[in-house]
């Protein structure tokens, strides 16, 4: 029952985003088309396409090497039954178990680390689907730099011909911007896992965080 309920709600999703998608591109399309801008639309859609696919490859690609290093140096010390019995975190799992929303064999660990993945997860899902939108929208400053041409004048300072203030820099700031929300994005998903998984050790009044984690984000 609960695979059915999410799958039906990741198709319900996916339904919603395909469904928005196409309805943009059919008016986008036709409106163009209208004006005789068939060719350059079908040229600029290739673009933003194109930086939406690089940035989402690069940032996914990154998000996993970063996630697993996460889970691998992420330390759960593991509290004494006694202990843990003890803490206000146990009776929060029986609960779980008596609404049949945790397996009964699962213990408060289990739980801490349950939520670590499905939390980091998510941010880093959705942290890759921002950073490529944000490269998808830089299309019109990467066209500028495929096809900058020389103005044939230079500023007084720095002796760089005008045309790189236009076209180039531009391009520079935006990868720079993007390369900084990559950084900032990186620091919140990793920093969810260590936190989601050491957060059980305070719950349970008791136990420390590994040292490894602050390791990995220096």
């Amino acid at each position: 029952m609960k695979k059915f309920i999410k799958s039906s709600l990741l198709f319900f999703v996916a339904f919603i985003a395909f469904f928005v998608f196409s309805l943009n591109f059919y008016a986008n399309y036709f409106w163009s088309d209208s004006f005789g801008y068939h060719d350059l639309w079908f040229d600029i859609f290739h673009y933003k396409i194109t930086l939406f696919l690089a940035a989402l490859s690069l940032s996914s690609a990154w998000f996993i090497s970063n996630g697993q290093a996460s889970l691998e140096l992420a330390e759960v010390k593991v509290l004494d039954q006694k202990q843990l019995s003890s803490s206000w975190l146990a009776s929060v799992v029986k609960l779980l178990k008596s609404l049949n929303l945790i397996r009964d064999r699962d213990s408060a660990q289990d739980l801490c680390l349950k939520c670590s993945r499905y939390v980091s997860s998510s941010i880093m899902i959705g942290s890759t689907i921002v950073l490529a939108i944000l490269a998808k929208n830089s299309w019109q400053t990467f066209l500028l730099y495929r096809h900058a041409v020389p103005f044939g004048h230079y500023d007084p300072i720095f002796s760089k011909d005008l045309a790189f203030y236009v076209f180039t820099l531009p391009l520079m700031l935006d990868i720079r911007n993007w390369l900084l929300t990559l950084l900032v994005l990186t620091l919140l998903g990793i920093g969810s896992i260590y936190g989601s998984r050491n957060l059980f050790l305070f719950l349970a009044k008791g136990g420390e965080s590994g040292s490894k984690d602050r390791r990995h984000i220096h």
